[in-house]
């Protein structure tokens, strides 16, 4: 189930960018679409027709998207991406001195 997304979802972490291309897969008006990243929206990207949008994913997070479609009747349909996980953040180990005496 992809929902018009060409990757529907990347749960376990990638240390690269993700790129997602949407298209509508039923005839649309327009829609918008929304990034959340780590739980917080972005603004809305508003898209005329059924043109295909290229959604690119950059940074370390939890991402989803969100895109409300509007037919010809201007009824919404909102659909939803599944996770996309980006770790771009390098391990960190701590290690403590330790004197044996």
């Amino acid at each position: 189930m992809n929902n018009g997304f060409s990757i529907y979802e990347q749960v376990n972490p990638i240390n690269q960018d993700i790129n997602i291309v949407y298209s509508p897969i039923t005839p649309v008006l327009k829609y918008d679409y929304y990034i959340i990243k780590d739980g917080v929206k972005s603004g809305a990207i508003n898209i005329s027709g059924n043109t295909p949008s290229n959604i690119l994913l950059t940074e370390t997070g939890n991402y989803e998207i969100e895109v409300n479609a509007y037919d010809y009747y201007n009824n919404v349909t909102v659909i939803k991406s599944g996770i996309y996980n980006i770790d771009k953040e390098a391990p960190v180990i701590n290690i403590k001195d330790n004197n044996i005496e």
